[in-house]
Order: structure tokens, then C-alpha cells, then sequence
């Protein structure tokens, strides 16, 4: 009888462990090349002002999520 049980529970965390495979396997299938390029990277960096004896600007109300 243990046996039985204990082989049931095997085979029950083999099939949650197949599932949970498929599913992280389905969601690297969905991303795609990154939307962010080195160009970008270039730009933003560009933009950063490093001296602080100026005061800051409003570009952080027009970049807010």
C-alpha cells in the first residue's frame, strides 16, 4: 500500500513538473528580439547632465509611467 501511494505522488510531481516546464517553455517562446538597442542606450546616456551646479529640468514629468 505505501508503495502505491508513494508512486502516485511520484507521478503527480512528474506532471506538475512537465506542466511548469511547457508553460516556461510557452512564455520564452513570446519574447522576441529586445525592444531596446544600443542606440538607445547611446541616446540616453548622451541626455544625462552630469553637472550638478545646474538645476534640474521638467523632463521627468514628461518621462513618468
Amino acid at each position: 500500500m505505501l508503495g502505491v501511494i508513494t508512486g502516485l505522488l511520484a507521478l503527480i510531481v512528474l506532471i506538475i513538473a512537465w506542466i511548469l516546464r511547457r508553460a516556461n517553455a510557452a512564455h520564452d517562446d513570446d519574447d522576441h528580439a529586445s525592444p531596446i538597442t544600443e542606440a538607445m542606450v547611446k541616446e540616453k546616456l548622451e541626455r544625462i547632465n552630469l553637472d550638478l551646479a545646474q538645476p534640474p529640468t521638467d523632463d521627468l514629468k514628461t518621462h513618468k509611467r
